[in-house]
This record gives structure tokens, C-alpha cells and sequence, in this order.
């Protein structure tokens, strides 16, 4: 990731400067709808990857995490906090194991010739 002081482009150093209407930039921008809500599918959606509550919670702590810091500062860090509790408790966390099964014996295939 490079970061030019010319256009303020972040990403791979493409020689196009960024330009305020250009119609793949990224803009965020609020929406209406229930930020409880939104919340709780932000906090879910981590616990289904595998996010421990300390990870989650640090995620509403980095502003780097506009919609997540976003609503952290909106309804308070407690609020926050008491949110992640109870959807952990209601989801609960995904984990998962990776494991390779070791062959039990060879397998020999015989070959038929046919009638």
C-alpha cells in the first residue's frame, strides 16, 4: 500500500491521481436504520469468523473501523460491550480445527481386461 501526498491515493501507486468524482473511489456515508441493529450483525459477523470478545471490542476501539468506531461512538462504549456479551451468548463464537487424516493402509486396484 503506498499513500501519495500529491492525490492522497491509498492502494497499489496507480499513476491516475484520485479525483473527488470518480465513480470507483470508496465513499462512506450514513444511512438510516437502527444502529442496535447494525450493531449486532457487525458483532455476529466476527463471531462467525472465529472473534473472541477482546477481539471484537478492539474492533469498535480502531478508528481505522469507520462503521464500528463509528457506532461505538454513537451509543458508547458500554452499550457496545453489552451488546457483544449478549450476542456471543445468543450466537456464540465459530471455531473451527483444520486436521489431514492419515491413511489406515494402501489401497491396491486391480486392473480387469475386459471378456
Amino acid at each position: 500500500m503506498t499513500y501519495s501526498k500529491d492525490s492522497g491515493a491509498v492502494g497499489t501507486g496507480s499513476p491516475k491521481p484520485s479525483e473527488p468524482d470518480d465513480p470507483m473511489q470508496m465513499q462512506a456515508e450514513s444511512v438510516a436504520g437502527d444502529q442496535r441493529v447494525m450493531l449486532q450483525c457487525l458483532i455476529e459477523e466476527f463471531a462467525r469468523m472465529g472473534w473472541n470478545a477482546n477481539q471484537i471490542a478492539r474492533l469498535f476501539e480502531n478508528p481505522f473501523f469507520l462503521a464500528s468506531h463509528g457506532l461505538a461512538k454513537q451509543l458508547g462504549r458500554e452499550a457496545v460491550h453489552e451488546c457483544i456479551e449478549q450476542t456471543l451468548q445468543r450466537c456464540g463464537v465459530f471455531h473451527f480445527k483444520v486436521s489431514e487424516a492419515q491413511p489406515t493402509q494402501t489401497l491396491h486396484f486391480v486392473e480387469r481386461k475386459p471378456k
